[in-house]
């Protein structure tokens, strides 16, 4: 289903966001100096388990034992790594596939999804979702709660970097399907940064070149994509100011009665007037060699 707004005669009328929550302010130092912290890389990632769910326009469907398998793909990554987990099924599944690694390398941190910053955002989500006049694209504009997932990534990278369990000057979001075409008895590999990464940006891949001319609303409305979100990367300080801009732009979009996914935040958030002064995004072009949408995660990959 294409969606073009310039045919649309009359705007979609979507309910106003309702919540008033509060967003973390960044830290003032910075890491860029930091003596006491390793140049290692954290690996951040999480599940919440939204059952059986339609993925695009084709009879694909998304299920618990499909994510159940990347999982032990992504377990081979032998960076540290931080997994929040809702169910213990998933806390088994990792702590049998990483058990090759000292146990000192994962924490896994159990959360309950309505603790989490994207849920408490569900109903306005779902809200905006109800109206007749907005686009179904599943599960995005669809399913409020996987949009509540998509934001909560950001939640739960801001927690970590906080916490900084292992101590390390940088770290990166990893979604649970990033490795999937990794065979899943192949060896482990840990994960670096990418090549000309600068530090004082984020990281991501450039799926589709960015088109200028276009606002939020045709970017929400056409389901279109610049960055990719599965995997995404930079040093702590710079990520904590980066998820701090990234939730304050989401209200922004509730406001205006739009939300999807992070990809499409995201893209309305850089091609607004003026463009954020914060933190900014350095773009890797998405390669099909390296799985298009997960490029990022596998040019930082190292095979030992």
């Amino acid at each position: 289903m294409n969606y073009n707004i310039s045919k649309v005669g009359v705007p979609c009328q979507t309910p106003p966001f309702m919540v008033n929550l509060s967003v973390p302010h960044p830290p003032a130092f910075s890491y860029a100096n930091s003596t006491h912290l390793s140049s290692n890389l954290t690996m951040v990632t999480g599940y919440i388990n939204l059952g059986k769910f339609k993925k695009g326009e084709a009879d694909l469907f998304y299920t618990n034992d499909m994510y159940k398998g990347w999982m032990r793909r992504l377990a081979k990554i032998r960076n540290f790594m931080v997994i929040f987990v809702e169910e213990n099924i998933t806390d088994a599944i990792f702590r049998e596939a990483r058990s090759y690694l000292p146990s000192s390398f994962t924490k896994i941190i159990h959360i309950k999804r309505n603790d989490l910053w994207g849920f408490k955002l569900e109903n306005s989500i779902k809200n905006i979702y109800d109206a007749p006049c907005y686009p179904k694209f599943h599960p995005n504009t669809v399913m409020a709660s996987y949009s509540c997932v998509m934001q909560s990534k950001y939640d739960m990278m801001g927690m970590a970097v906080q916490k900084n369990y292992f101590q390390t000057k940088y770290f990166s979001w990893v979604d649970i399907g990033c490795f999937r075409d990794q065979p899943e008895n192949g060896p482990p590999f840990s994960l670096g940064l990418p090549k000309k990464f600068n530090e004082e940006r984020v990281a991501y891949t450039e799926v589709y070149s960015r088109r200028t001319n276009v606002n939020c609303q045709d970017i929400v409305f056409n389901n279109l994509v610049w960055v990719g979100g599965p995997y995404f990367v930079g040093r702590g300080d710079v990520m904590l100011a980066w998820v701090t801009q990234y939730q304050s732009y989401v209200y922004n979009m509730l406001h205006s009665g739009l939300m999807s996914t992070d990809q499409q935040v995201i893209y309305c958030m850089f091609n607004a007037r003026p463009q954020p002064s914060s933190v900014k995004i350095q773009v890797y072009k998405a390669q099909e060699e390296h799985h298009d949408w997960f490029t990022l995660g596998y040019l930082s990959k190292r095979n030992r």
